[in-house]
């Protein structure tokens, strides 16, 4: 919702007073931050995998979670004036990248235990608790939910 936020308000008031806002308000400032971090974060390949498990469901739905994180990177990019996520934040995108290589793996396992999981009847204790445990590694190696 971030980006349509964005969005709307650049419609309504253009990006300039946006710009403004985050050069003047620490909170929005903070905002775009955070917004900036969680999609640098963000592995639509992986999410594209996960909305896979919910059938039509998540065939119906990725392709809008897909398109709102396009507009709120180019709304951010917009507003920041940068060309990339985290361009202004070199130290945090470092991070980042040396993370990935060991929290992808857990999404792959997460992912393929949650199907056979749920393939199983959800009647298995020692999947679960291997869901559980990939649920708490990613979120330790995301510093965040996960």
């Amino acid at each position: 919702g971030v980006g349509a936020g964005l969005e709307a308000a650049a419609d309504r008031y253009g990006v300039e007073v946006l710009r403004d806002m985050a050069q003047g308000w620490s909170f929005f400032a903070n905002l775009l931050a955070d917004a900036e971090m969680v999609l640098a974060k963000a592995d639509m390949g992986i999410a594209e995998q996960y909305a896979s498990l919910a059938g039509a469901t998540g065939t119906r739905i990725y392709p809008k979670l897909e398109g709102e994180f396009d507009r709120c990177f180019r709304w951010i990019c917009e507003v920041k004036r940068i060309d990339g996520l985290l361009d202004n934040d070199p130290i945090l995108e470092r991070t980042i990248q040396l993370r990935n290589p060991y929290i992808d793996p857990l999404s792959s396992i997460q992912l393929d235990f949650l199907a056979r999981w749920r393939a199983s009847g959800r009647d298995d204790a020692e999947m679960e608790r291997v869901l559980v445990e990939t649920v708490r590694g990613i979120a330790r190696g995301m510093q965040n939910t996960g």
